[in-house]
């Protein structure tokens, strides 16, 4: 519509010009200093002055009406553009309520209560040790919320928790289970990762608590004692076996059945012939003792054993009664 107005504008501005030498008029400037100081009435009717084209001529002071009328128009088109502006205003009322109502629908107090973070405390290695799992939730919602917690060995659910998060607050609930049987066990908790744990069977443990020689100084030959002091450090009452170490080997073992924390001692006595410094060693704990010479030579199996029944070398018992009886029945026969 502003364009078309401005368009009638400028064609009654040509018309007026054309029409301008023949109606008499002044041009533009002295038509308006002529309107300016002139009545309303001398000025022309636009029924007056005809052109030739078919428009009808005005006055300069009517060309100012138009101005007018061209504002006027402006002010239309103004408002056609306040239609499009309050189009626009509605299209962005609209966004705006859309805004508010996604933003309403973004800020509504609402709890939000994830899975837990969980954390392995105790893995058990053998039957009769517990395992400990720690359960960690968070409500990062601006409303309280609920929380069950469920604690699954294999497919059973051995143990739940139920509580109430406030928004921002964090809780850590500890699950505790022993195994009975050994095994690989799966377990898990609040429908998450499954995870396993290879659970051995009970078995005894030894541990040497001290080992004692005596006497700590010895001549050859003679008998040292180790005491060695024994405890069973597993779950499970059973049989160990408690090696003697002497000059680098084992020289003897003794089995010993102990109860599952039981305590006891373990004695070992040994000949030891050659001088020197020794160590008797049982399990990760040893002894040192010492062997002096011998104060006599010591005799073996490997030594000659000479026994003398007489005076006379190179006889023994036998030869010598045998000899008697001789000497006696060579006596007899010369008496007679």
């Amino acid at each position: 519509m502003h364009t078309r107005v401005h368009s009638l504008v400028v064609v009654a501005m040509v018309a007026a010009v054309v029409a301008a030498p023949t109606a008499g008029i002044a041009p533009a400037t002295a038509a308006a200093t002529t309107h300016a100081s002139a009545d309303a009435t001398d000025l022309p009717s636009v029924d007056d002055h005809d052109d030739s084209t078919g428009f009808e001529s005005a006055p300069t002071g009517f060309l100012f009406v138009l101005d007018e009328h061209d504002e006027d128009d402006g002010d239309d088109d103004s408002g056609a553009g306040n239609e499009s502006v309050a189009g626009n205003e509605s299209s962005g009322n609209e966004s705006v309520a859309g805004n508010e109502s996604s933003g309403n629908e973004t800020r509504a107090p609402r709890p939000n209560v994830g899975s837990a973070a969980v954390t392995v405390l105790r893995t058990p290695s053998v039957v009769g040790e517990p395992l400990v799992v720690a359960a960690t939730t968070t409500n990062n919602g601006t409303e309280a919320g609920r929380k069950v917690v469920q604690f699954e060995i294999g497919d059973d659910v051995v143990d739940s928790r139920e509580f109430v998060l406030e928004p921002g607050e964090s809780r850590t609930e500890t699950f505790v289970y022993t195994f009975e049987t050994p095994g690989n066990h799966s377990f898990e908790v609040d429908a998450g990762r499954n995870r396993f744990v290879a659970v051995e069977p009970k078995q005894p443990a030894l541990d040497v608590l001290s080992v004692g020689a005596s006497p700590a100084s010895l001549s050859g030959g003679s008998d040292v004692t180790v005491t060695a002091l024994i405890k069973n450090d597993g779950q499970a009452n059973g049989t160990v076996s408690v090696p003697l170490e002497l000059f680098g080997e084992v020289v003897t073992v003794r089995d010993v059945t102990l109860s599952a924390g039981e305590t006891t001692e373990v004695t070992f006595t040994r000949t030891v012939y050659e001088p020197g410094s020794y160590e008797a060693v049982v399990g990760d704990r040893s002894a040192a003792f010492e062997v002096t010479a011998d104060s006599q030579p010591r005799t073996t199996a490997e030594d000659p054993v000479v026994e003398s029944a007489s005076e006379t070398p190179g006889f023994g018992p036998v030869v010598a009664v045998v000899g008697g009886v001789v000497a006696v029945a060579l006596l007899l026969w010369r008496r007679d």
